[in-house]
């Protein structure tokens, strides 16, 4: 399968304009912690978006690689609700 690239500036710019990436937007500027989380070849993804989130930002950043962390992840806050 061939990745198509034809159009994608303009699907990109669609894409931000969204209410949904408007809203992911705003809630990743108010974040303190971020959690990014990759399985399988994500993992890549997910420590790369991580590093550049830590360089780019005063975020504490998390990177979380399996089903395990990710569970483990929701427990935690879980527990901070409390």
């Amino acid at each position: 399968m061939l990745t198509v690239f034809e159009g994608l500036e303009e699907k990109l710019s669609q894409a931000v304009e969204t209410e949904e990436w408007k809203t992911l937007q705003k809630q990743f500027n108010e974040a303190e912690v971020i959690y990014m989380i990759g399985n399988g070849g994500n993992m890549a993804v997910a420590s790369h978006g991580a590093a550049d989130a830590t360089r780019l930002t005063n975020k504490k950043v998390h990177c979380h690689f399996d089903l395990y962390h990710y569970h483990q992840i929701f427990e935690n806050l879980d527990i901070l609700k409390r």
